[in-house]
């Protein structure tokens, strides 16, 4: 028996390492390495398409990967355009990296290198936001999110999908094009080429471009572009982030309130930044209502007019009712 356990766990770690298709195949059109894909995708001058699943949990991405992924015609097609990467994120992966207290060596080193390589998959899970499986998304070759292709049941042939995927070539060669664009533009110019990027890419991934969006704020101080507030706003997002996985919500606030002084920003953005503090505030207990309570109207006031201050006079309500209480 511990002979056999051996075997299987040697395999999975072989097979998780060189391809999602079929390990005794030897077809590597889908690859489980991401830093791999990457360097496929620039020697390849290709984009990526990238499969998050947890196949024996999640219900669907088994099919998916049966009836469309793996078929010839999505392989050949889709191929052409993206290096194909799955990472999955199974219970039997996980299971994979377990070790009996008799364990061999040869387990040892099985299970050790499936934990190696489960927590690469984890860090590019982790740098995508991944909270759902199945999760798909299209990548540039910087690793750019220019499109997501959620799970639709009605979806089922290799066809379909490639017609889905497709809707997205414009985008892509955009994103591409642009790329080099940036990083030959220099002063205003290039403040203008990284916004187009910013405005191209799914909004839901526009944090990965925070290499690009620092430097914003330094080409164009006086805001000549109309649009250094935008970064401002994502930098301090970023630096409030950093607080608070360092446990410092006074810090959090505090970067989100720097931007505010800068004059560069709309007031919606202001009403944003402000009802965010708020929020912070909250986290650390009726202490600090009133803290809360200021922010909030800050927030409303800054925009009364916008689409949420009705949702922001009602919350200011809420709180001086309890606050009286």
């Amino acid at each position: 028996m511990k002979q056999i356990r051996t075997i299987v766990l040697s395999l999975i770690a072989v097979c998780s390492a060189v391809t999602m298709l079929s390990c005794a195949s030897g077809k590597t059109a889908w690859i489980s390495d991401f830093e791999e894909a990457q360097k496929l995708a620039e020697q390849q001058q290709k984009d990526i398409f990238l499969f998050f699943s947890g196949e024996d949990y999640d219900g669907v991405s088994t099919q998916m990967r049966t009836t469309i992924f793996e078929k010839e015609d999505f392989i050949k097609t889709v191929g052409k355009k993206y290096v194909l990467v799955h990472l999955d994120f199974s219970n039997s992966v996980y299971e994979a990296t377990q070790i009996a207290e008799d364990a061999t060596e040869e387990e040892k080193a099985a299970a050790a290198e499936q934990t190696a390589i489960l927590e690469k998959n984890y860090a590019v899970a982790m740098n995508y936001s991944v909270s759902s499986m199945p999760t798909i998304l299209l990548l540039s070759q910087d690793g750019y999110v220019y499109g997501t292709v959620p799970y639709d049941a009605t979806i089922t042939t290799p066809a379909q999908y490639i017609e889905q995927v497709a809707t997205f070539n414009e985008k892509a060669e955009f994103v591409n094009k642009q790329i080099p664009i940036i990083e030959s533009a220099e002063g205003i110019e290039k403040v203008y080429a990284i916004d187009a990027l910013y405005e191209s890419l799914d909004p839901a991934y526009r944090y990965l471009m925070l290499d690009l969006a620092v430097q914003v704020p330094e080409l164009d101080p006086e805001n000549k572009s109309g649009v250094t507030g935008k970064y401002e706003v994502q930098l301090a997002y970023s630096n409030a982030v950093e607080a608070m996985i360092n446990g410092d919500i006074i810090g959090a606030t505090n970067a989100l309130l720097a931007p505010i002084s800068t004059g560069h920003l709309n007031n919606e953005e202001k009403q944003e930044l402000y009802y965010q503090v708020a929020y912070f505030y909250s986290l650390m207990g009726t202490d600090y209502t009133a803290s809360v309570l200021d922010y909030l109207q800050k927030a409303y006031d800054a925009a009364p007019d916008s689409e949420i201050a009705g949702s922001i006079k009602m919350t200011i309500d809420t709180y001086s009712g309890e606050a009286a209480q």
